[in-house]
């Protein structure tokens, strides 16, 4: 037996055929490609033209929370295996001891298509990803942001010189409060 019918229009479907310059298998499949075409991972016993994508809104709270999971576990993979690939701690300072304090930063922003956050990683197909990749470098949070206010000119010695004269002032009043409720606290115990 060399072939099968198609469950739509009972055309018989050949186990082998050649699509381009390899040879793909069609002995699973349930469909001819007339009504689906190569390349739609069809496996469905429904018709492909018929099916209909489920609305978000009618998937279960369960199903939800599943289909969720599995996508931020997927996304947390992708990014496991790009921190690996690109070495596995900051490319600045050698940080490497949480995922979640790496990240990735474009060296040109006018190249960058999407920012490789984890709704990103699970969304996006691998070559994309590896695309985008490879225009950047991984950095921990901390020289990631060292690095961003440089590139946005901002200066921050200004806002430095406002939190440290902030600080120095209410330190004064702290220890000037502190003290008086000291010496409060000594005459009430005298």
């Amino acid at each position: 037996m060399n072939s099968r019918l198609c469950r739509k229009c009972n055309e018989q479907i050949p186990w082998r055929i050649k699509i381009g310059d390899k040879f793909k298998s069609l002995q699973n499949r349930k469909f001819c490609l007339r009504c689906s075409p190569f390349g739609q991972h069809n496996t469905s016993k429904i018709d492909p033209k018929e099916r209909k994508k489920k609305r978000w809104e009618s998937y279960s709270q369960k199903e939800r929370d599943s289909i969720t999971k599995c996508l931020y576990r997927r996304g947390l993979e992708r990014k496991l295996v790009l921190v690996k690939m690109k070495g596995g701690k900051c490319q600045k300072c050698g940080y490497y001891g949480s995922l979640r304090g790496l990240s990735f930063h474009h060296r040109d922003r006018r190249e960058k298509l999407f920012g490789l956050s984890l709704n990103h990683l699970w969304s996006k197909s691998w070559d994309k990803i590896l695309t985008e990749a490879n225009k950047c470098e991984l950095l921990c949070a901390n020289c990631h942001t060292e690095i961003e206010d440089k590139i946005s000119n901002k200066t921050m010695n200004s806002e430095t010189n406002k939190i440290k004269e902030f600080n120095n002032n209410e330190l004064k009043i702290f220890n000037e409060n502190l003290c008086t409720q000291q010496d409060l606290n000594l005459q009430l115990q005298s």
